[in-house]
Order: C-alpha cells, then structure tokens, then sequence
C-alpha cells in the first residue's frame, strides 16, 4: 500500500503501539514526521492531528512492516490542519474528517464495516484537500461528503471550502436494506443552505458499484462542480443535481443506473455513456432563484432545469426526458424544465424520440461544437488502494 506523496516526510519516525500513545504522538508530532503504527486494533473514540505545516506533512501510516494490519476501530480521526497526510490504515465502522483543514490528503486506506458512522470521510470547511485510491466497501451510510458552511442566502458568497478533489476510490457493496435518505454514495453539499455555494469539488475516476444505499448514488447539492470520467454499475438509483448552477456530468459511463437527473440551472452533461439508463432535465415545483424561499408545505422544493445543455452523450436502450419524472419516482411539478439544449446526442434519432413532458424551449440541433473527452471505462483494478499512483 505505498504511496507517492508531493511531499515527503523527513522527520525521524514516531512509532505507536496504543491509543495512549497515539493520542500523545497526534500532539506532540512536528512538521515533517512520521507517526507509525505498529500492528493491532486501535479503538480510541476520537483522535485529532491539528497542526499546521509550512509544507512538509505529518504522515500517519503503519509500520512498513504491518501493513494492511493496522485497524482503527470505531474512532473518528480529525484533520484540522493543514498538509496531513492519512494513508495505508483500515478503518472499521470509522470516520476521517477534515474540520477548517487545507491541503490534506487521505489516500489509500480501506473503511469497511460501517454500520453506524455519519461517513466514511467529510470535509467540512476545508479547501485542496484530496481524497483518493481509498476503498469504502460494506458501508450502511455515506461514503464521502463535501460539506461549506453556507448561509441562508444560500452562501453565495461562501468560499470555506473550495477545490478539494475526490479521484480513484472504489465504492461498493453500500447495501441498506431499510429506506430513507442520507446514505449517498458522495454528497456534494448538504441542503439548500449550500445551493449556491461554488464548491469547485473535482470528482473524477471513481468506481461506483452496487451503490444502493439511497436513491441518489451521486448528489449534488451546491454549484460549480465537476463530476468526470466516473463509472457507475451495478446501481439501479440516480445520480443527481438536486440543486445549484454551473455543474458538469462530463465523459462518465451509467450501466443500469435510474438516471442522471438534473435540476437546477446553467447545468451540463456532455460525453457520457448512458447504458440503460435515461437522461432527465426535471421539471420541478420551484425554480433555482427561488431556491431558498420555502413551499407552502414548509419545505424546499425542486428547482427545474433551467438553461441545461444536454450534448454529446449515448444513450443506450433508453431515452432523453424534458420535463418527465425519474422513473419510479416523485412527481414535482407546476414550473416547466426550460431552455434545453440537445446537441449531437447519439444515437442520431435519439434527440427526435426525446420525452417532453413539463418543458419550454426545448431546442435541437444534430451536432454539438464543442469539446468532447472520451468516456472512461474503470474496473477495480484500477481504483482503490491497489492501484497504481496516478498524476
């Protein structure tokens, strides 16, 4: 479980064997140094790394010797620095967050077993940070969660937590056989407070199967982010933009998926693979500038799409759908899905069989001119904390 860091530590090695002398280790430690773990199980409850390096990291990893035998166990391990670095442990029905820390990096761990954890890892507060080539298998809740402070204007003007990156984790087996919301794949914001919050979160070649935890694998609840050469199989639920502006689905591959779903406004999905699975820009019962103002049922509702560009995708054994609902699922209604843009969507007839429900100026042209990045298509190779480094 090597990995390459943009950093190197070069402090002498702290060796650990207890929770007592981790905790002490974790505040004592200096910039440069390496804490290790030696073999074991270590249930500590809670630990936190708060220091701030000038660019030389703390790395928290095992013993070279016990890898893939050091076990944190229902613990949550804080981040509330800057340049630290977690790689290497598994964590058993245990969290990492990044609490107002930058320039983090969780890598190649493995969180299994999570019955009864918020996530496997959170960023809350906190900017360039990544988080990659981790494996989160047989997770009951969330995997990974993005969350900015917001406001109640919906925290336009927030900039807590921007840039950080989510690449080359393998999620699956997020089997919860009871319902109820909250237990997404990756969560990009967390309510309408955020909706307008430009996240700026990169997530990109990350293997989702058998994801099912919630109806939405995928949420997006925020604007500015990038969602691109992903694969997601074996997960009969959605992906979505639940709300915000500016957010791209770009060159991702869907096999079997309930669909990409997009509300909100100034959206884009451009160049993916939609494999028995449909595209929808949703009609909804709000629209996105009226976001934070309640329904009179007292809750938000469902901004429709609005200005959504719809180019270049192929959609396999399925259809584009204006204004329609997600199949199976809930029927927002009353503002129409506007100004659509279906642009050189594959195959050739697919745009003219499109399903138009609840829509306004949906407009069609054969071709798209813009720049389209081959779709990727990942395997478990090559995600997880075995694969090989990547840029």
């Amino acid at each position: 479980m090597a990995v390459t860091l943009e950093f190197e530590s070069t402090g002498m090695p702290k060796e650990v064997s207890s929770c007592r002398d981790l905790k002490s280790a974790l505040r004592r430690v200096k910039e440069g140094e390496t804490i290790e773990l030696t073999k074991g199980e270590y249930d500590c409850g809670s630990l936190t790394l708060s220091k701030k390096s000038e660019g030389r990291p703390i790395i928290i990893k095992p013993k070279a010797a016990d890898a893939g035998k050091v076990v944190i166990k229902n613990t949550t391990l804080t981040l509330s620095g800057e340049y630290g670095v977690v790689t290497g442990l598994i964590f058993d029905n245990s969290m990492v967050q990044v609490v107002k820390g930058n320039f983090n990096r969780i890598s190649r761990n493995v969180f299994r077993n999570g019955a009864d954890v918020e996530a496997a890892i959170r960023i809350q507060q906190g900017s360039s940070n990544r988080v990659d080539h981790n494996e989160i298998v047989d997770w009951k809740k969330r995997g990974i969660r993005v969350i900015p402070k917001g406001d109640k204007d919906g925290g336009k003007d927030d900039t807590s937590t921007q840039n950080n990156r989510i690449d080359h984790n393998y999620l699956h087996q997020f089997v919860n056989n009871s319902s109820g919301n909250g237990k997404e794949g990756i969560q990009l914001g967390k309510g309408m407070n955020n909706t307008f919050v430009d996240l700026m979160t990169v997530v990109e070649y990350n293997l989702f199967d058998e994801v099912t935890n919630d109806d939405e694998m995928l949420s997006i609840k925020s604007s500015g982010n990038m969602i691109r050469f992903n694969t997601f199989i074996n997960s009969n639920v959605t992906m979505q933009v639940r709300h915000g502006v500016n957010n791209q689905f770009i060159s991702n591959t869907i096999k079997g998926g309930r669909g990409m779903v997009i509300y909100g406004e100034n959206n884009e999905a451009i160049g993916n693979i939609l494999d028995k699975t449909p595209i929808i820009a949703r009609n909804g019962d709000t629209t996105q500038d009226k976001a934070m103002v309640k329904l009179k049922s007292g809750k938000y509702g469902h901004p429709a799409a609005h200005n959504t560009l719809l180019a270049a995708n192929q959609v396999i054994d399925s259809f584009i759908g204006i204004g329609v609902r997600i199949p199976g699922g809930s029927a927002y209604r009353g503002k129409p899905a506007e100004n659509t843009r279906l642009e050189g969507n594959l195959p050739e007839s697919i745009q003219d069989r499109a399903e138009k429900g609840e829509q306004t100026g949906t407009k069609e042209q054969d071709s798209y001119d813009g720049e389209v990045s081959p779709a990727v298509e990942l395997a478990a190779a090559d995600v997880g904390s075995n694969a090989p480094e990547t840029a």
